[in-house]
């Protein structure tokens, strides 16, 4: 079966983008990529973009689709047409006019992969929210299967019958390596500082842990102007692979305190080096409990975070757990041909 999958490519890069090739790796799909997925302007990390280096490779890919361009979306049909299936990856409505023009004028069955159902930047606009959920009643309504990465994600979209759940795979390009380490216990949080990832919750409960020689770094751009104080290691950027590689072999556990979640690319880099992650249960981290180095608090709760980096830095330092198999993208792969074949029912 020929397969299509549309998403950014690196110039805006974002975990989306890794998940993108990943899965067009293992599907042996044709990437269609963004090429300037909304005006650089628009987007928070603008002086980043074109710039990061990453380990994307595509053998073939057709980086065509330009935000403000019609001409780059019909060529995006073309390309999609001569496909049995498209995948769309959605995650921000900034795409959504792009794909309901492929949705419109293509005559491949399409089936659209929910990164977030809701984006919580745009989320705040009246205006963009009302956009937002328009487009994607419109491109959902349309779709012949919808793929989400967690049943709290699939219950958010009771209105369609053809709601599947795959989990997202591995982030698995990354290797441990030998890293100098700043602390006795180094306690990492990864990613895009936002209100709604819980970081004060974190720095709280690192604090009243209080462990000898321990070392809190927040890696990762400071989106939403969060003041993290003082005595926390800030590296307010966007990391790139061999520095993302060494954050995650320096560090001895990662928290993930977020007050709500779809699901965490984070989560499934810490799975990958085997690091015991403490994460708030909600959304799709809550399903990821067959994990052994899971340890769930409840939402702002910091003296529960205090509690399991104590236990961790006393029984589990320098432990590392074996991830679930099922996040294998070879596994995620044979659960879409299943989906695109019939086998796989949706419920």
């Amino acid at each position: 079966m020929r397969v299509a999958v549309v998403g950014p490519g690196p110039r805006f890069l974002s975990g989306i983008s890794y998940a993108t090739w990943r899965l067009s790796a293992s599907l042996q799909a044709t990437p269609i990529l963004f090429r300037y997925m909304l005006p650089r302007m628009l987007f928070p990390g603008r002086e980043r973009v074109g710039l990061v280096e990453h380990r994307i490779r595509y053998d073939k890919a057709h980086e065509i689709l330009d935000w403000y361009n019609p001409l780059t979306w019909m060529r995006s049909v073309r390309e999609v047409n001569r496909h049995d299936v498209v995948i769309l990856e959605w995650w921000t409505a900034s795409v959504a006019h792009m794909y309901a023009f492929i949705v419109l004028f293509s005559r491949t069955p399409v089936f659209v992969e929910m990164h977030e159902i809701v984006d919580t930047l745009e989320d705040r606009n009246v205006l963009i929210r009302w956009y937002a959920r328009a487009m994607r009643k419109f491109i959902l309504a349309s779709a012949r299967g919808i793929v989400v990465h967690s049943r709290t994600d699939r219950e958010k979209l009771p209105e369609y019958g053809n709601v599947v759940v795959i989990p997202l795979g591995l982030f698995d390009y990354y290797t441990p390596i030998e890293v100098p380490k700043t602390g006795s216990f180094n306690v990492l949080f990864f990613g895009l500082v936002r209100e709604y990832k819980g970081v004060r919750d974190l720095i709280e409960g690192f604090r009243k842990a209080d462990i000898p020689g321990s070392s809190l770094r927040i890696a990762g751009e400071n989106w939403d102007r969060i003041d993290l104080g003082e005595g926390v290691l800030h590296d307010d950027r966007y990391l790139n692979d061999e520095e993302t590689e060494e954050a995650f072999s320096w560090a001895d556990v990662v928290v993930l305190p977020y007050l709500r979640a779809s699901q965490s690319g984070v989560a499934h880099i810490a799975m990958h080096f085997g690091l015991p992650v403490i994460a708030t249960d909600v959304g799709g981290l809550s399903e990821l409990d067959d994990y052994q180095g899971m340890h769930y608090v409840p939402v702002h709760d910091s003296d529960a975070i205090a509690r399991e980096l104590r236990q961790i830095s006393s029984d589990e330092r320098g432990k590392r757990y074996p991830a679930p198999a099922r996040l294998s993208w070879e596994h995620i792969a044979s659960e879409w041909r299943d989906l695109f074949d019939g086998r796989r029912i949706p419920g």
